[in-house]
């Protein structure tokens, strides 16, 4: 069976193909049927060969995540049959911006780049490779160039204990959306080699000069801050942790932030407010959770106000990391549900 399909998906396929629940399992084997029949084209012009069954599983059910993901959202407020579906994303018609190719080519295709395909490895240097080095150099200049020169590779190949890039493509906008976060978010952190620095727990200098106002623990504060930190930046959206991290950390001017997003810039303002409100919303939270909340409340105040320049480092250093780790899983144009 390529398509697991959950309690919620059940109540979704009765609704929107008009069955009852009796007959699920015969609509869930007609879906099926036909994402394989819509599938096999794609399979012929990216693949060597004929996929093994087991491979061909994980194509079905790679497509079977990315369609129920776009039926929820389309078919919300209407009805909505998986065959209209299906049609829509073959035409490229799914109200996440615009492609050349159909929602189910991108996915096979990124389905075979992790499979290491040498014909999927072409067909993405002829038809996606030149884009990319175009908005590496438009962005970037000639060293953008020169850091997308061996980004397939990077893309496909995993890093020591790591899935490949490739992997994290869902399916939740077009590939060359996702890909034009992908490779701003890599240019940036490829030129500027950030890194995380080493923690440090010395006390501040403290003297006549030192600035008055609220002082707490460093090594207090990086304790409670660390993993906090990481959690409530769970609660936004992965193009989110990205347009946060252009902004702020990076310096992009917000219509190339909107530019390299695909997004419109007056949204820019508006998305990274809300973002950080909910990220610091969250924090409060995990803080209250932890029985921490007063400590918190002075660890933020003495970074951000600036009685604390070493915690304020260190706290810009670990969101940047946090941030960066997050936004290599970006997936433009949706947000994880």
């Amino acid at each position: 069976m390529s398509i697991c399909v959950s309690q919620e998906a059940e109540a979704w396929i009765i609704r929107h193909e008009r069955c009852s629940p009796e007959a699920v399992e015969l609509a869930r084997r007609r879906i099926e049927e036909q994402i394989c029949h819509a599938a096999r084209p794609h399979l012929e012009v990216v693949c060597d060969q004929p996929p093994t069954s087991a491979h061909f599983e994980r194509y079905i059910g790679r497509i079977w995540h990315a369609l129920e993901y776009h039926w929820k959202r389309l078919g919300e407020n209407r009805v909505l049959s998986f065959r209209r579906l299906l049609e829509r994303a073959e035409a490229a018609d799914l109200e996440v911006g615009t492609s050349k190719a159909s929602l189910l080519y991108d996915v096979i295709l990124a389905q075979a780049l992790e499979f290491n395909e040498n014909k999927a490895a072409e067909m993405f240097e002829i038809q996606y490779m030149p884009e990319i080095r175009s908005n590496a150099q438009r962005n970037f200049g000639r060293r953008g160039f020169d850091l997308t020169e061996n980004f397939a590779c990077e893309l496909i190949v995993p890093s020591e204990g790591q899935t490949p890039k490739i992997a994290k493509y869902h399916g939740r906008t077009f590939l060359r959306l996702w890909l034009r976060a992908v490779v701003y978010n890599h240019c940036v952190s490829a030129a500027r080699k950030v890194k995380d620095e080493p923690l440090t727990i010395d006390p501040p200098p403290r003297g006549p000069e030192a600035p008055l106002g609220v002082t707490v623990d460093r090594a207090e504060c990086q304790k409670l801050l660390r993993p906090i930190f990481k959690a409530a930046l769970q609660s936004i959206s992965a193009e989110d942790c990205v347009l946060l991290k252009m902004l702020f950390l990076d310096g992009v001017p917000q219509n190339r932030v909107a530019k390299s997003l695909a997004i419109h810039s007056g949204n820019v303002t508006r998305r990274h407010q809300k973002a950080a409100e909910t990220v610091f919303s969250r924090l409060r939270e995990l803080a209250c959770q932890t029985n921490e909340a007063k400590l918190f409340e002075s660890c933020i105040e003495s970074a951000l106000v600036g009685h604390d320049p070493v915690l304020r480092d260190w706290l810009g250093g670990r969101l940047g990391t946090v941030l960066s780790s997050r936004s290599q899983s970006q997936q433009p144009g949706g947000q994880p549900k």
